[in-house]
């Protein structure tokens, strides 16, 4: 009961000396939120209208067909954004050398250094086979002691395509000129 006595006291002391009231916000606040909030707005609608006219979602009115932005449309990457393209997100593990021409990249999936076009697919009575790749910087390199194999005589691979699967290590020779280099200059 005393509670509710000092909460009504509370109240009558705000009604009394006008805690109530809401603060007035001056009128250049009031102007500059309006113009931001309308601003958005339009914002808002010409981006829908732009976009509905690159992927054609709904069909416009002739008035809004015809309104046109092709400056604006130029700068958007709109291409970008709707395209399906499958675009890597992450890089692929790096080979680090183990031993004499074996590597490891923390999995057991071997991937291609460079784009290159797929030269020679062998595939030995022992269940390991290898792959040979010319790569585009003119780098051959042979991955070996793959347990199965992924691409095809004459495949065009990508930086980062998976081209089979290895057990513990992956043996890499790379040749470039008919001389034998290492990771780091056939990466470059």
């Amino acid at each position: 009961m005393n509670d509710l006595k000092n909460v009504r006291k509370r109240i009558q002391a705000r009604k009394r000396f006008g805690w109530d009231e809401q603060p007035k916000s001056s009128g250049l606040f009031r102007f500059l939120y309006r113009f931001m909030i309308l601003t958005m707005c339009i914002g808002i609608f010409t981006l829908a209208i732009l976009i509905n006219q690159k992927i054609g979602l709904v069909k416009m009115p002739e008035v809004l067909q015809s309104f046109r932005l092709p400056n604006l449309s130029s700068l958007l990457p709109f291409e970008n954004w709707f395209s399906l393209k499958e675009q890597t997100v992450a890089s692929f593990p790096a080979y680090s050398l183990l031993e004499n021409d074996q590597y490891a990249n923390g999995g057991n999936t071997a991937y291609t250094i460079h784009d290159g076009v797929v030269l020679h697919v062998q595939q030995k009575e022992s269940g390991k086979g290898s792959v040979t790749i010319k790569h585009d910087n003119g780098v051959i390199a042979t991955y070996g002691s793959l347990i199965t194999i992924s691409v095809k005589q004459d495949d065009r691979v990508l930086k980062g395509n998976t081209i089979g699967t290895f057990e513990n290590s992956l043996s890499i020779t790379f040749m470039k000129d008919e001389k034998k280099i290492d990771l780091a200059t056939a990466l470059s």
